[in-house]
């Protein structure tokens, strides 16, 4: 009967983390001219450190270490890492990974060797601290708008926001302090104003 209770208690509280991430929307039609007129923040420079090699890519930490992502390639698996570029100001480099149906978007902490994991490239507020990312909406997952923020070179999630139904997102902007705008694949656009974080 305690194992019962406690596993009970622990599937509630894994039930209320979930629903805190969790960020509703409202999706307002709006004009091309109103999505083009977003401004978009440039957040990505090279860094001539990294570099690819036999299939392993290779991010600079300090003392002369290196934090090493090695190509998949056999039968039954495949995944291949690429550099995107550091992100401005901060000590974080971005990395793709491509796998048969699927990609997944690393932030690597070139301190620490810490990655934080995230659902598609960021799009950053001019503030350079928030950020929204959008999966691929051509892969097998359902498509999410992760709702973060850096701090001390961590990601901090806020919410995820599920996108409408049977509409698919090819590109988000980040028009401001919680306003996020996008471009479906019908050659529509919307201005998505979430209702709760």
């Amino acid at each position: 009967m305690k194992s019962f209770t406690i596993l009970a208690m622990a599937l509630v509280l894994a039930m209320q983390v979930t629903a805190q991430k969790s960020i509703s929307c409202q999706y307002i039609a709006i004009k091309k001219a109103q999505y083009d007129s977003v401004v978009r923040t440039p957040f990505l420079v090279f860094n001539n450190q990294v570099r690819k090699q036999a299939g392993r890519l290779l991010i600079p930490m300090p003392n002369q270490q290196y934090k090493v992502f090695n190509d998949i390639n056999t039968d039954t698996d495949m995944g291949e890492y690429s550099y995107l570029g550091d992100v401005r100001s901060t000590k974080l480099a971005l990395v793709k990974k491509t796998e048969l149906h699927n990609e997944r978007y690393y932030l690597v902490n070139q301190l620490t060797g810490k990655c934080d994991t995230l659902i598609g490239v960021p799009v950053f507020a001019a503030n350079m601290q928030e950020f929204v990312c959008l999966n691929n909406p051509d892969t097998d997952e359902d498509q999410l708008i992760q709702v973060a923020l850096l701090k001390d070179n961590a990601v901090i999630t806020k919410g995820y926001i599920h996108t409408r139904p049977k509409t698919f997102f090819h590109a988000i902007a980040y028009g401001g302090r919680h306003t996020l705008f996008a471009q479906d694949d019908n050659g529509k656009y919307w201005k998505l104003d979430p209702l709760t974080e």
